[in-house]
């Protein structure tokens, strides 16, 4: 396989959220994401993730993931 790659990736998520209080709120988001991975060994592989996902109704209202790992097969 390839030794490192890079992929951006776009869309649009709809969004319904249920709280305890009883309120409810749906809305529509537009996300970035980015995949970083690099096999560094032929049995050991980083991976970095990270999303940017914004409310298309309201500005002030985004969120961001992001995950490191470094991965490592326990079974042939």
């Amino acid at each position: 396989g390839e030794k490192e790659s890079l992929k951006l990736f776009s869309g649009l998520n709809y969004t319904y959220n249920n709280y305890t209080d009883g309120t409810a709120d749906s809305y529509s988001l537009g996300e970035l994401k980015l995949e970083y991975k690099n096999r560094i060994l032929e049995n050991l592989l980083f991976s970095q993730k990270l999303s940017y996902q914004i409310s298309l109704e309201d500005g002030d209202d985004y969120f961001i993931h992001s995950e490191t790992s470094l991965q490592v097969p326990v079974t042939e």
